[in-house]
């Protein structure tokens, strides 16, 4: 049998898979003596100085046998903490984090004594963190973000900023990190210092000179590191690889890169350091196929390089991309569970002028993820309506490697959320993917996939109290007495009503948080990488970026809001089987006494199965909501919506009562634009003409559709050839987004009973994949849970 991988792909896979996550204290250092050495300092500067503090000092580590190199925090699955942005949550959870049910980490007794004797001390009371608490208690809103648990908003007070597509493909490998450079310097020389704006701008060019330099002199660091090992080195071979690797990190990122080896080192020394600007996630590497392949193929055609070498490079460069780690508080882990980076890459789809854009590489690194099987990148691949067979045939053997990749994106859909964004044909068939699954387009946009995650099942919940929580709280709406709504039209608008007064509350935390960001987080290094920045002479929290969208805020549970909505409709206004009244009895006492109407509740309609009444009431929920958002005008875009519930549809559902569509308080809610687990009973093309239903363009953000497929259903070519032609289906009928897991519920509670024999079981959470035994017990569940579907 032919070995999948070369001797170094399997050491180097092994050595990741042997690695145990673990917090670094060097950025920590870095930052706290910058701020402490340059008390006054404009922001801008002191992040940038602390930056290049970092970079100067961050450990060296080239592990034997590897060609693509750099982890700032010395290690793989390594992360930065950033006590500027938060800390008390590491100074709770210090003693105990390495024991978490969810994302433990490791840290070392000597991190622990850095971290309370140097770190902590000098942060408290100025850390975002704990102004955003002061600042939304002043507001009246920290209550209900936290206490009452509306909306989640530690994604951005405890974490960096995020969610970004650098343009690696527009800026890095045109220009390098040194034509930013001079480009900034440039800028400076324009400057008239007797005007109050060029101060600003003065400052925000100073910080691109730091930044880019302190990128530069963080590759050059590698470059005399490799040289030096080349210099110790006796293998004649192991040293001709690290002295090649000594001339590429002299070279980039600060210059061009001249060839495919180049490029990949480029893109990877500036994705690696920007957990050094912050502790963030989802930086993402956009339409890599497109902008690697012409190096690729000229150094095919030149003969510098071969298919295989090309193939054993971009897998040392995807390990790498596992290697990353973003830290995150155990609460925040519940919501974004399995030690999620975040970072896509994105394959497939179509040409800026049109045509289909897929290429060698693109098949290629189909091929290497499908064989790797880490959890990072995450593979996205675009699907249009003219997509070839054999492209289609690759996604599905990926599907059947059982990672949970590829998430699948239908062009025309996502074309028509970039055009809503604001930008022309060309640049939205060049859209890429950020994160789980939100379009972006690399380099010319800045966007928050959200500051706050909430449910829509709140507001069904609070229509029942007339806006009151269980202490008696207000916490939404007052809609009024149920005896008071005498047909579904009225209950309908109390639902609507309390959306829009969450909506509201969360377009003003929002707007509170970004402010925050902007005076106290500004963002050289992704400013650097962003067109619109370096013109306007502005960070991207200032407004920097040719295109400024959002914030976005994040909804899950539409299925269960639609199916609630459907129950109410017909049991208690057509049917008239059930009084509001009685069912608020039933959900207050989560259907115990109360058997009948609950199996009453189950019955009736559900979103995906082909049902138009309950899907056109999940479609109108899309509508009203961003129509609702639109209204909020945010720092420099408005406010929009996305349902990509990430894993929160397990917390969130511990949170949430029993539901008119009869299911039970504290489950799982419906992950994204997916079906309630169990209720789709239909086949999949029955849920793909469902969620077709849906005006996917108005969820501006990003959606997410799950499918379950039986293990076996695409062993032979009629199940493949089945599944092709769904995919087809779905592009055609206008979706938006669907990934597969594929895997049998069996193997997957053999792995809960033991998690030692399935170290390496991926598994699709919801946007993203992750290693099963890394997920807490209660989302394994959860996917255990989800429909599992039989035949087409």
């Amino acid at each position: 049998m032919e070995k999948e991988f070369t001797n170094r792909i399997d050491a180097l896979k092994a050595h990741y898979f042997n690695a145990k996550p673990f917090i670094s204290v060097s950025r920590a250092q870095a930052v706290t003596e910058v701020y402490k050495q340059n008390p006054g300092l404009d922001c801008i500067m002191l992040r940038a100085l602390a930056f290049r503090r970092a970079c100067e000092q961050a450990p060296l580590w080239i592990a034997e046998n590897e060609l693509i190199v750099s982890h700032p925090a010395g290690g793989p699955r390594g992360g930065e903490i950033s006590p500027e942005l938060s800390w008390r949550w590491i100074a709770e959870e210090l003693d105990t984090v390495s024991e978490r049910k969810q994302d433990a980490y490791q840290i070392s007794d000597s991190a622990k004594r850095i971290l309370r004797e140097e770190i902590f001390p000098f942060w408290k009371g100025r850390s975002l963190d704990e102004i955003a608490e002061t600042r939304l208690r002043h507001a009246g809103l920290w209550e209900w973000c936290n206490e009452y648990g509306v909306c989640d908003v530690t994604i951005k007070t405890q974490n960096g900023g995020g969610d970004a597509c650098p343009g690696y493909d527009t800026l890095l490998l045109t220009e390098g990190m040194g034509g930013a450079r001079d480009r900034a310097v440039q800028s400076i020389k324009q400057l008239d210092l007797n005007c109050a704006e060029d101060i600003d701008r003065h400052n925000f060019y100073q910080a691109m000179v730091q930044t880019c330099d302190a990128v530069i002199h963080y590759a050059h660091r590698y470059s005399d590191y490799a040289a030096q090992l080349a210099a110790e080195q006796s293998d004649p071979q192991r040293k001709a690889e690290l002295n090649r690797l000594a001339d590429i990190c002299r070279h980039v990122p600060e210059h061009p890169p001249r060839n495919f080896y180049e490029a990949l080192q480029s893109v990877w020394f500036v994705q690696s350091l920007f957990c050094l600007e912050e502790n963030q996630t989802g930086i993402s590497l956009g339409r890599v196929d497109q902008y690697l392949w012409p190096l690729l193929q000229r150094d095919l055609e030149n003969g510098s390089l071969t298919k295989a070498q090309a193939e054993e490079l971009l897998c040392c460069w995807m390990i790498k991309m596992a290697e990353s780690l973003w830290l995150c508080s155990e609460s925040t882990a519940k919501y974004f569970a399995g030690y999620q980076p975040f970072i896509n890459m994105v394959v497939g789809g179509q040409k800026r002028e049109g045509g289909d854009a897929t290429n060698p590489l693109t098949l290629m690194i189909m091929v290497c993820s499908r064989k790797l099987k880490i959890y990072q990148p995450s593979l996205a691949v675009r699907i249009h309506n003219q997509s070839p067979w054999h492209y289609l045939r690759e996604i599905v053997e990926v599907i059947r490697g059982g990672t949970g990749f590829p998430a699948c994106h239908f062009d025309d859909a996502h074309i028509k959320m970039m055009l809503r964004k604001g930008f022309d044909y060309e640049d939205a068939r060049d859209y890429c993917l950020m994160g789980c699954v939100e379009p972006q387009k690399s380099g010319k946009m800045y966007q928050w996939t959200s500051v706050g995650y909430t449910t829509f099942t709140r507001a069904l919940e609070l229509v029942f109290s007339n806006g009151y929580g269980p202490q008696g709280e207000r916490i939404g709406s007052q809609t009024g007495e149920l005896a008071a709504m005498r047909n579904y039209d009225d209950f309908e608008a109390a639902v609507k009503q309390q959306l829009a007064a969450i909506t509201a509350k969360a377009a003003r935390v929002t707007l509170l948080v970004q402010k925050l960001h902007k005076q106290y987080a500004p963002k050289p290094l992704i400013s650097s990488l962003t067109e619109g920045c370096m013109e306007k002479g502005r960070d991207v929290t200032a407004g920097g970026a040719w295109l400024n969208n959002g914030p976005g805020l994040i909804w899950t549970g539409l299925a269960d809001l639609a199916n609630g909505l459907m129950a109410v409709k017909t049991l208690v206004y057509q049917k008239k089987q059930v009084t509001l009244q009685e069912l608020d009895d039933a959900l207050k006492a989560n259907f115990i006494g109360h058997e009948a109407l609950r199996q009453l509740c189950l019955r009736a309609p559900k979103y995906g199965n082909d049902m138009a009444d309950v899907d056109e009431l999940a479609r109108d929920i899309i509508h009203f909501t961003e129509q609702e958002h639109r209204r909020y005008h945010m720092l420099y875009g408005r406010l929009t919506h996305g349902t990509l519930s990430i894993s929160n549809n397990t917390p969130f559902g511990l949170a949430t009562g029993a539901l008119p569509s009869g299911r039970l308080a504290h489950k799982p809610l419906a992950d994204g634009i997916s079906p309630s687990q169990q209720t789709d009973v239909n086949g999949p093309t029955a849920v793909i003409n469902s969620v077709s239903r849906l005006n996917a363009e108005e969820m501006e953000i990003g959606m997410v559709h799950n499918l379950k497929l039986m293990h076996g259903m695409l062993e032979s070519d009629e199940g493949i050839n089945q599944l092709i032609n769904l995919l087809r289906s779905a592009s055609m009928l206008g979706n938006g987004q669907m990934q597969f897991s594929y895997v049998d519920n069996e193997e997957l509670k053999r792995a809960q009973a033991h998690p030692e024999d399935y170290p390496n079981l991926m598994i699709r959470v919801a946007g993203y994949s992750a290693f099963f035994v890394e997920l807490s017990r209660e989302v394994q569940d959860e996917i255990i849970s989800r429909t599992v579907q039989h035949e087409y």
